[in-house]
């Protein structure tokens, strides 16, 4: 898969760059690269594509939207990787200053979702969006206190961890 003639010039430049790459990798990034624009122009005050649009809160929406649209996690974490490199090329080519995506890391909705299909709903995250560090069960009040470094590897780790 190429280009499309109704792909962004950024777009178009992006796919250039990959040259030489595996032809399924540039299809799945184009693919990626492509459903984040349409993502984006559907958000309120939505607009034509630009890479002014390409922020972390841009690429932390996206990645919500995949979470709550029950994404498998490869499939999360794959377009990742290609926002992540899409975000790269921008910032090589002078378009970006820096690479919105670079230190992305999921959210708690993406933690939240991963305890709800464990089974685990039933508990309550103690801290902050970013810091997990630990959760109490709504129906009998243990607490669970969590090693920053085990909740950090991923979100499975975290859901795995809880299944006292």
């Amino acid at each position: 898969m190429t280009t499309r003639d109704n792909d962004s010039a950024p777009l178009q430049e992006f796919a250039a760059a990959l040259g030489a790459r595996d032809p399924k990798t540039v299809a799945a990034y184009l693919t990626t690269v492509r459903d984040f624009v349409v993502w984006l122009a559907t958000q309120p005050g939505g607009t034509l594509f630009h890479l002014g649009l390409v922020t972390e809160t841009a690429v932390r929406g996206y990645m919500d939207y995949l979470v709550i649209g029950n994404r498998a996690p490869r499939t999360r974490s794959k377009a990742l990787s290609a926002l992540r490199r899409f975000c790269q090329w921008a910032v090589d080519e002078g378009h970006l200053r820096r690479n919105p995506a670079i230190e992305f890391r999921p959210s708690l909705l993406d933690k939240t979702l991963s305890v709800q299909k464990a089974g685990l709903d039933m508990l309550t995250p103690l801290s902050s969006v970013e810091n997990v560090s630990g959760v109490v069960c709504s129906r009998c009040a243990y607490t669970c206190e969590l090693q920053p470094s085990t909740v950090a590897r991923s979100p499975t780790a975290f859901a795995t961890i809880l299944a006292f």
